[in-house]
């Protein structure tokens, strides 16, 4: 087994203050889950009685909005935050992600939907491997952000380049296009 040292840092702690950039990573954040049921969840919104509620869930997870956004967001824009897991207990769930074929498969992208990113051994912040859940996607109120940052104290953030990698990987889960040629290729109009 051969020791691997990446050729640049792969995160920094920052304060909980800090400006927000994409790749910060936030532990127990409250996401609000509605219910599973639509035609209960839309009776209730009209003021039929209801069994289900919506549920409040907590999820470690990363900054997918563009650093350059934040100048311009107020507290009321949202922030887009995609959930990500350990490796280790989700590919202990998921078996398509575990062994080295799981792995190989992982960090060479061959998994739509998911991304992975180093462990973290900054003292007092380590944590395992992550996996980022491209394909489940939230979004919260700047101002929601900020305040579960300023709670948490301080935070760790994914640095250049794997910050870019990161956004390429979010890029490709959008942009995946497969249409058939059906336009003409010829000018359809009379000059």
């Amino acid at each position: 087994m051969s020791n691997y040292e990446p050729t640049f840092d792969w995160y920094t702690v920052v304060s909980g203050s800090t400006t927000f950039a994409q790749g910060d990573l936030l532990n127990n954040f409250p996401i609000i889950v509605p219910p599973i049921s639509l035609t209960e969840a839309r009776d209730k919104a009209v003021g039929h009685e209801s069994r289900q509620q919506a549920t409040l869930n907590l999820f470690n997870v990363i900054v997918m909005t563009q650093s350059c956004d934040f100048i311009k967001l107020g507290d009321k824009d949202q922030v887009i935050l995609c959930p990500r897991w350990d490796y280790s207990k989700l590919a202990d769930k998921e078996p398509k992600f575990k062994g080295k074929g799981g792995w190989k498969n992982l960090i060479n992208g061959r998994f739509i939907g998911a991304h992975i990113i180093n462990k973290c051994d900054i003292e007092n912040y380590e944590f395992d491997y992550q996996v980022i859940d491209l394909q489940r996607i939230f979004s919260s109120p700047l101002s929601v952000v900020k305040q579960v940052a300023i709670d948490q104290g301080s935070r760790v953030r994914l640095l250049p380049p794997y910050r870019e990698h990161l956004a390429q990987a979010f890029a490709r889960q959008f942009m995946r296009v497969g249409l058939p040629m059906d336009l003409p290729r010829d000018f359809p109009y009379h000059k």
